[in-house]
């Protein structure tokens, strides 16, 4: 995939849009769009999927370039951020830019885009994603406020909004949003900082981060991590929170020892070195040594069986890291508790640690420290091989 601006979608636009005609068709420099309002142009760049079906419904970006935002700034804009990477996660992307001949990049500017999109693309929800960066990022705020149930979600590489009263700023509610800032970028961090605690008592679901040794231009912010920073936009659009996704990973891999899914379960770890402990001082493994430890159960086609029925998850502030804590009943063991790390990994959530204990009642925790001392004193033999001196159906721990 690359920027394209095509003659195929010139000649599209030439053949579907009513306000196009031969002599003002998009030439493959550039592709704009004639406002039935003001008669002004509207140029913007176009990255579309190398596999693009446009009869099926697409996710649609609007991403708005920084500074004067020319056709030049868009362009570099595009190259570097958006163009490639985006359409190859799927997305279509749209940049307007200012020209000598067209109007700014207002709300009649999207309201024109988003009117002839409709004409090339079937969209998705009928709303688009918007982003921006810098400059942009306050043109995509602005119309976000305007156009709030034509925007499903909104990026800013930084930006922030017109007004920083509650009131005003309850429209963006509406939308998950996400605001990049760098921590050597003073007066935008500042900024940043006082919008984003308006509009969370705002009501937005509003997320700040502030990425470390990075200035106004955000060197850090790859196209990947932007991709990566959509799709999750795109996932709290849909009702999935980072919270959900982990308790569905770790569902998922409660079920996968509970039918004895040796792989799945094990690919649920984030990586050979990530630590389960059990419930016996001894049992701290890493994933590979609990993997050896482990197979004689997976071996017979029954680990052990889990089941949540309490869990709480929180997340860092730039969302890739979760605690968790799960109230779990086990067929051996009664109620247990286990708390742990998960990290996502390219938008997978797995796990790094985790601990799984048997709360003691406090009522009986003297008989408890007693019976340990004894057996710490005089410890049962060892087992000759794993899991021999348990029950066949007893888990880790």
């Amino acid at each position: 995939m690359s920027l394209r601006l095509a003659p195929l979608l010139a000649l599209l636009l030439t053949l579907v849009h009513p306000l196009a005609t031969a002599q003002d068709a998009p030439s493959p420099s550039d592709i704009h769009v004639t406002s039935a309002s003001d008669r002004k142009p509207v140029h913007y760049l176009l990255a579309t999927p190398a596999d693009l079906d446009t009869q099926q419904p697409v996710r649609l970006v609007i991403a708005f370039p920084p500074g004067t935002q020319t056709e030049s700034i868009a362009r570099a804009s595009m190259e570097r951020s958006f163009g490639d990477t985006l359409a190859a996660r799927g997305y279509v992307v749209v940049m307007p830019f200012n020209s000598a001949s067209g109007g700014s990049l207002d709300t009649d500017a999207f309201d024109t885009l988003m009117s002839h999109m409709t004409t090339l693309f079937s969209i998705e929800g009928d709303t688009a994603l918007l982003c921006g960066v810098q400059n942009g990022g306050k043109a995509a705020f602005r119309i976000a406020l305007d156009r709030p149930d034509r925007i499903s979600a909104l990026l800013a590489l930084p930006g922030i909004p017109p007004t920083a009263d509650e009131a005003s700023l309850a429209p963006l509610s509406r939308m998950p949003i996400a605001m990049y800032v760098g921590s050597e970028d003073s007066r935008w961090r500042s900024e940043c900082d006082s919008a984003h605690a308006s509009l969370v008592r705002a009501g937005a679901r509003c997320s700040l981060t502030v990425v470390p040794g990075d200035g106004h231009m955000l060197p850090s912010m790859t196209p990947a991590r932007i991709a990566d920073a959509l799709d999750r936009l795109v996932r709290l659009a849909a009702g999935i929170t980072p919270e959900s996704e982990v308790g569905t990973m770790l569902d998922r891999w409660h079920a996968a020892a509970a039918s004895a899914d040796e792989n799945a379960y094990f690919a649920l770890f984030a990586d050979d070195s990530s630590i389960f402990m059990g419930t016996d001082a001894t049992e701290r493994w890493t994933a590979t040594e609990f993997r050896a430890w482990a197979k004689p159960f997976f071996d017979r086609g029954r680990a052990w069986a889990f089941k949540c029925v309490e869990r709480h998850v929180y997340l860092s502030p730039d969302g890739s890291v979760a605690w968790f804590d799960e109230v779990l009943d086990t067929p051996n063991m009664g109620p247990c508790r286990g708390t742990g790390v998960a990290i996502s990994r390219d938008g997978v959530w797995k796990v790094a640690h985790y601990n799984l204990t048997v709360p003691v009642p406090n009522a009986i925790i003297d008989r408890v420290v007693e019976m340990v001392a004894e057996e710490l004193q005089h410890p049962t033999p060892a087992p000759t091989e794993p899991g021999a001196n348990r029950p066949s159906t007893d888990p880790p721990g």
